[in-house]
């Protein structure tokens, strides 16, 4: 079982998606290890500490083949295809569609961010400055100011408020879609 361990390990590593392992590979290797502890138990101190060592190894190449597995699934899942990847073993079906949503409702943040900045990030309201207020960046990216006490000036929502809050600004009415 070890020289499969082996094998796995190099297919993982050229293949470029997953590689084709056999359908009771985590069962095997579970009953490998299971061997080696067995047969550690059962026999002299030497074969024992051999059969340590084989089971270190074997946790250390079955980590490694894991990981591999694990990248190749996210980059699958980053691509954006929406069946899974060949080569799938059934014990990975259930996490491969946990880590699968867990991407997809990560990656809906940037859909949210999207929607939020041509929505409220492009709000623009009308203020009067009532102190003078140094240039700065708005939440648009794009650099308002300097102004001066009693200049008046279409903001982003968003830092119309803070400036009101700051004491620096009043709002005039209304709001405004304009990207002025």
């Amino acid at each position: 079982m070890y020289l499969h361990l082996l094998e796995a390990l190099r297919g993982e590593l050229e293949a470029e998606g997953l590689f084709q392992l056999p359908k009771d590979f985590y069962l095997n290797v579970q009953a490998y290890i299971q061997s080696l502890k067995d047969r550690g138990k059962a026999s002299s101190e030497v074969e024992s500490e051999l059969a340590d060592e084989e089971i270190k190894l074997a946790y250390k190449i079955m980590s490694i083949v894991v990981s591999l597995r694990l990248i190749k699934i996210i980059r699958h899942i980053l691509s954006g295809k929406s069946l899974p990847p060949e080569n799938l073993l059934e014990e990975e079906v259930e996490p491969y569609n946990k880590i699968k949503a867990s991407i997809e409702d990560f990656l809906s943040l940037t859909v949210m961010f999207a929607s939020l900045e041509e929505g409220v990030f492009a709000k623009k309201i009308l203020v009067r400055f009532v102190r003078d207020v140094p240039a700065f960046v708005g939440v648009d990216l794009k650099t308002y100011g300097p102004f001066q006490s009693e200049d008046v000036a279409y903001l982003p929502l968003i830092n119309a408020e803070a400036l009101v809050k700051r004491g620096v600004a009043e709002m005039f009415g209304g709001d405004v879609n304009e990207s002025s």
